[in-house]
């Protein structure tokens, strides 16, 4: 490969209104003419440089620039440390409300539960004395029933009594009668027998 070869394009020439042609310089000149030469009676112009600041002066500027870095670098700073506290505080504030609807749905749920529950329990405890209520009712009439049974056994057991007191009188009476009359028959054969 062959080296590039930089060219230096030709410099730049004003031209002037002998460079233009006559016949172009008689309608319009292609360019601007050329500005006229000083004037010599004008001031010349001040060609002096500006001062150029010392180095103090360029250290003070450069603190001054590196202090207000600084600041600037502190807000920035303090602005991320805001925003980063903002977003913690929401994320925290959007955990408690989830954690607060969370609490709130699960107490729901077992509020409905416990309903459930205690409405079951209600049912049983009304089945079971509605159960208990029957079966005092039959018991009163089976209390009722052997207390009737009692006094008609009481009543035949006064009656059994009687009949037997009665019975062992008659059998008593019967003996005595017995007795006396096998002894007047004793006698009475007694007394044939002597004569």
């Amino acid at each position: 490969m062959r080296p590039s070869v930089h060219r230096r394009p030709a410099p730049y020439v004003v031209p002037t209104s002998q460079s233009v042609p006559p016949s172009r310089s008689a309608k319009s000149p292609a360019f601007p003419p050329p500005p006229p030469p000083p004037d010599a009676a004008a001031p010349p112009p001040n060609l002096e440089a500006e001062p150029v600041p010392d180095e103090a002066e360029l250290e003070a500027e450069e603190w001054e620039l590196m202090r207000k870095a600084e600041a600037l670098e502190r807000e920035v700073a303090e602005h991320k440390a805001a925003k980063e506290a903002a977003r913690e505080a929401r994320r925290r504030a959007d955990e408690r409300h989830a954690a607060e609807a969370a609490l709130q749905r699960w107490q729901s749920e077992l509020r409905a539960e416990t309903e459930v529950a205690i409405a079951r329990l209600n049912e049983q405890r009304a089945a079971q004395l509605t159960k208990c209520a029957e079966f005092e009712a039959k018991l009163q009439a089976n209390i009722e029933a052997m207390q009737a049974m009692q006094v008609q056994v009481r009543r035949r057991a006064a009656a059994i009594d009687t009949a037997f007191d009665a019975t062992v009188a008659r059998l008593s009476g019967s003996y005595t009668d017995a007795v006396a009359c096998m002894a007047e028959q004793v006698a009475a054969a007694g007394v044939a027998a002597l004569r």
